[in-house]
Order: C-alpha cells, then structure tokens, then sequence
C-alpha cells in the first residue's frame, strides 16, 4: 500500500514540470502511469478508497489533486494545485471536492446504455454542422413543419424503401415511441410485450393505462409460440411492442423464422407490430436480418422505429417512425400539438452527416469498439463468475445475466453499488420475476474497466452467497 501511494507521489512531481512546460506527449503517458497506480489502490479496498488516499496524503494533500486530475485530466492543473516552496504542493480549494474526484475515479457504472466519448465521431460531427449550416441556415435555424427536416426525412425514406410521407423524425426515439403509444393505445388496450422488455416501455405503457400481456424471450427472441397460444386463447392485442436485434435488456436477436412467424399472426389475428430497431446497424458478429417492416409485403402490419442516438451521438435526439401514410399522418398531427416541429438544428445535422457517409464511418469505430467490450463482458464473466448464464449478444449494448437459482440480485446490487460499480436489477424489466438476474450495460466502459468492475460484481456475490450457506 505505501509503495503504491509513493509512485502516485512520484509520478505526481514528474507530471507537475512537464505539464508547466508544455510537454503534452510526456505528460500524457506520465498520467496514464498515475492512472495505473491509482486504479491499483482501488482494487485494494475500493470501498474505503477516499478516506485512505486522504488519510496517506498528510502531510502530501497532492494525492487528492492528482485522483482529480486524473479523472478529468482537461481540467488546469493551476485549478487543482498550488506552489508551495517547503514541500512542493498544498491542497487548494474545497477538501471535498477531491474527495469526490477520488470518489468518482473508483466507480464503473454498467447501468446506462450509452456509447463513451471516445467512440463518438466528434470531428466529422463538427464538420457536418459547419456545412449544414452554411448550407441551409434557413432550414436549420427556423421552426420546421412537425414531419422533421425534409432532407432528412428523404435519406429515411430511401433508406427503408418508402416514400417521404411515410417517414416522422422526432426528437429521440423514446418521443416516437411516445407518438404511437398515445396514437393507438387506449385504457385497457392488450399490448403484447417481450418479457423481460425495455422499462420505460413497461412504464409509458402502463400510465396509459394498457393491459399488458408480457410474452417470454427465448436466445432467438420472443417465444411466438407461446403468443400463438395467447391468441388462441382469446388474447387480443392492438400492438406487439418487438425490440428485434440486441434486446434491450436481453442482448438476443428475433431469427428470421420468428420474424416471418410474428407477421403471419398479426395478419391472422389483425394487430400490429411495433418494431423497435435503435441498435440495427451496431451488429459485429452473424449474420444481418431483414427487418421484418422489408417484410410486410403489404405494407399493413408494421410500423419501425429507429435512433441516431446509437450510431451519431445521444445528445443529437433525433429518431424516426416509419409505417402507413394515414396513420403516420395522424401522429404529425400529434407532434404539431405536442412541440409545433422538433429541433431543425440536429436533423439537419444529422442529414448532413448521413449524406456525406460519415455515418458510414462511424457505425465502423462504433462495432469495432463494442465488439472488444462485449469480448471483455463474456471473458470476465467467464473467469470471475462461471456460475453465471448469459446469452453472448451479436451486437448492441447489453447482455443479460442469470444467476443462479434462488440469488437474490436486490443485495448484490447494493453490495456491488458499495465497491463501486452499478447495474441494473432484471427486476426492474419486468412485470414480474427476474429477481435472479441482471442487465450489463458494456457499451460506455473500457475493456480493462469491464473486467474490473465483473470482478467487483463476483465479489459481492460470493460474499453474499458465503453468508448464506
């Protein structure tokens, strides 16, 4: 332990000159050093992490300022440190504020299911806005009509093979998801989910008052025999709420065999299927599926959502539904009542980058990235906690855990949350069950974080399970 805190210390005063000097190269690879050493105390006692850099610091405050900078290294490092001829570096600033830096440095959050900055095409971004802007500024700049941006609404349409008046670009996903929820759902209305599902469609399903028939996944998606049996039975949805490839919380992909099945019983029994697509494009492994909207051959059955969130950035909030003229026309109506137009500045950005085969680009880094995370997902699974079963996803964000029989995820959850690391609970997707399982969300974390913060996870199940025998 005092070894490692000496080379923070060393490291620290190597990394002091070359940064005053304007030494980016050296500095750089001196911090990635320090974040080494640091991280390695972590994983001696993540829990008390804080307490004991700050308790070693003395009289060295210095500690506290590097986990800081390490953190957020753009930060100034005038911002975080003084000179202090007696001995070096004092602690400036609030004693709290690097307790929360060192506090952040030890945790791993495998909760949320979003890219990480440096998978983002931030450049070609910039560089798509510039020409958007200097291209149209009229377009980009006023209210637009509650369709979207015209030229962005062309690039969906071509791209499914429809016409324009076919295509409403949104502010996200979720507010498509939104639109077609409040366009057709009703208080009682039968909607036929994935068990387990996404849970803000569980949640925005359930304020509308729906009766929710929650059908079981299986590693090739939805059981559509089991929805067959519902629907002999006298089940009646209006919607089939389906998130086909790389589930959303399960990882899994609907076979084509399903898809071709799920279309003949909403012909046969007269509901729709809503296809939910935001990870279609991020598939690294098997063999790419039609969409079950190329499908429908009559155009009747299907109305497809998808996100740019996902392969341009989160923050662009732009998402899109395709389906039927009529009721895409009904649910513009709805979007003018709701918002008057969504945000012209991200379509036609947006547009721009996807004209110019930028999105091309970065749907490559995108996979490249997350296929070595879900490899450090599935390895560190399979080292740390063998006792697990989970489905190894072909693409996407997520992959769903399975514990074993009789493990209650509700305290490994809190004791994982102690050593720093978050998930979510499978609970949480569904209506009922899940207690055994939980959703990893690898889409935001580096590999060697992954593997990190499962070793985290393990340990508290095992602790947990010890206590209990």
């Amino acid at each position: 332990m005092q070894e490692l805190v000496g080379e923070v210390l060393e490291r620290g005063e190597q990394l002091v000159p070359l940064i005053a000097a304007d030494e980016p190269q050296l500095g750089g690879e001196i911090l990635q050093e320090l974040r080494s050493s640091l991280l390695d105390l972590v994983r001696l006692d993540p829990q008390d992490v804080g307490d004991l850099l700050v308790g070693h610091a003395a009289p060295h405050g210095e500690v506290e300022q590097l986990a800081a900078l390490v953190v957020d290294p753009r930060e100034s490092l005038a911002e975080l440190l003084h000179a202090d001829g007696d001995h070096g570096w004092s602690l400036t600033g609030d004693t709290g504020r690097y307790r929360d830096a060192v506090a952040e440095l030890k945790n791993i959050s495998l909760a949320r299911g979003a890219p990480s900055l440096d998978i983002i095409a931030v450049d070609e971004l910039r560089a798509a806005a510039d020409r958007a802007f200097e291209r149209d500024p009229a377009g980009a700049f006023s209210y637009g009509t509650s369709a979207g941006y015209p030229r962005l609404l062309a690039w969906i349409a071509a791209k499914h093979g429809v016409a324009p008046e076919q295509v409403v670009a949104t502010n996200g996903s979720m507010q498509a998801d939104a639109f077609l929820f409040q366009q057709l759902v009703g208080p009682g209305d039968v909607v036929a989910v994935e068990a387990p599902t996404y849970d803000r469609t569980l949640l925005a399903l359930r304020k509308l008052g729906a009766e929710i028939l929650a059908i079981p996944l299986e590693p090739d998606g939805i059981d559509v025999e089991a929805l067959s049996r519902a629907l002999a039975g006298g089940a009646r949805p209006k919607l089939a709420h389906i998130i086909p490839n790389f589930q959303n919380p399960a990882g899994c992909t609907l076979s084509l065999e399903k898809r071709r099945r799920l279309l003949e019983l909403a012909e046969e029994y007269g509901f729709l299927i809503f296809e939910d697509d935001p990870y279609v494009e991020l598939r690294f492994a098997g063999e790419q599926l039609p969409t079950m909207l190329s499908l429908d051959d009559g155009g009747r059955r299907v109305v497809y959502a998808s996100s740019f969130s996902k392969t341009v950035c989160p923050g662009i909030r732009v998402g899109y539904l395709v389906g039927g003229e009529g009721l895409i026309g009904e649910i513009r109506k709805l979007a003018t009542q709701t918002y008057i137009s969504p945000s012209m500045v991200s379509q036609a950005i947006v547009a721009e980058f996807c004209e110019s085969g930028a999105i091309e680009r970065s749907i490559e880094t995108v996979k490249k990235a997350l296929r070595g995370r879900r490899d450090a997902t599935c390895a560190a699974l399979q080292e740390e906690l063998p006792e697990a079963s989970f489905v190894v996803p072909e693409g996407g964000y997520f992959l769903w855990v399975d514990l074993p029989e009789g493990t209650d995820v509700e305290p490994v959850e809190a004791a994982s949350r102690q050593r720093g690391v978050t998930f979510v609970k499978g609970a949480d997707f569904l209506l009922e069950g899940g207690e055994n399982s939980l959703r990893i969300a690898y889409s935001g974390v580096a590999p060697d974080l992954i593997r990190e913060a499962v070793a985290r996870v393990a340990s508290a199940w095992r602790e947990l399970a010890g206590a209990a025998a």
